[in-house]
C-alpha cells in the first residue's frame, strides 16, 4: 500500500483549509443519505483526497454476519472517520489514512474485492451506500466540473 497512503500530514494548505471542524462534521452526519453523499462527492473533489481506515497493508472493511467483507467505508475528511472508528481492542493498529483521489480512482476503487462503498458512515453505521462504479463515475464528474471552473 505504500506510495498512495499519506501517513504523515502532507496535505496542502488548500486541503487543510477545507477540513471541516467538529461542528460541521456533527451537522453533516445528521443529513439524509442523499445529501450526505453529495457532501462527500463535493468535499473529495475539492480536496482531491478521501479517507479510509487500514492497518499494515490492509484496508478496513465492513463484514456481514458471516464475517465476509462486503463494504469499504470511506469519508471526506479525517474527523468523520474518527467518529466511526470504534475504540475496540480487536481494532488495534488501525489508523485513519488519507488517499489521493487520483490513486483512488485509477487503482484502489477498481481493485476492491467488494461491490459496495459505505459513504461517510457514523458511529451507528448509518450513511449512504453506493456501488464502486457509481462512486467512480460521480467523483470523475465532480472533478471534471471543478477543473472546468478553474
Amino acid at each position: 500500500m505504500s506510495g498512495f497512503i499519506v501517513t504523515t500530514d502532507t496535505r496542502t494548505d488548500r486541503q487543510k483549509a477545507n477540513e471541516p471542524d467538529m461542528a460541521e462534521v456533527l451537522k453533516v452526519v445528521q443529513y439524509a443519505p442523499t445529501k450526505r453523499y453529495k457532501y462527500f462527492i463535493n468535499m473529495v473533489a475539492q480536496t482531491e483526497m478521501l479517507w479510509a481506515c487500514g492497518a499494515d497493508d490492509r484496508w478496513a472493511m465492513m463484514d456481514d454476519e458471516n464475517r465476509v467483507p462486503f463494504m469499504f467505508p470511506v469519508w471526506p475528511a479525517r474527523l468523520f472517520a474518527y467518529l466511526w472508528l470504534p475504540p475496540q481492542p480487536d481494532l488495534s493498529g488501525i489508523e485513519v489514512r488519507a488517499i489521493a483521489l487520483d490513486f483512488a480512482l485509477e487503482t484502489l476503487l477498481p481493485s476492491l474485492e467488494v461491490d459496495q462503498i459505505a459513504v461517510c458512515f457514523d458511529a451507528s453505521d448509518k450513511g449512504p451506500i453506493v456501488t464502486v462504479e457509481k462512486m467512480i463515475t460521480d467523483l470523475k464528474k465532480a472533478l471534471s466540473a471543478k477543473k472546468r471552473l478553474n
